[in-house]
């Protein structure tokens, strides 16, 4: 590979418009996707919250929040 053919391969003007849509397009179904996930993951840590905790993880609770006090 010579020098001539790396600058055309990094040159803006080389790259095809399919090629350059594909590439906005795949960019922007990402991004779509991440932040899909991320109010997936909000969501279920605010209904998790709301569930009332056993027997056992109030216990837990209550010694973690007391550890930290002391």
């Amino acid at each position: 590979m010579t020098l001539s053919s790396l600058e055309s391969i990094f040159d803006m003007g080389a790259i095809e418009f399919p090629a350059l849509s594909l590439i906005i397009f795949v960019g922007i179904f990402a991004s779509l996707q991440l932040w899909w996930i991320s109010s997936l993951m909000r969501r279920n840590r605010r209904i998790q919250g709301e569930r009332p905790l056993t027997a056992t993880q109030f216990r837990q609770d209550l010694e973690r929040i007391f550890k930290k006090s002391v």
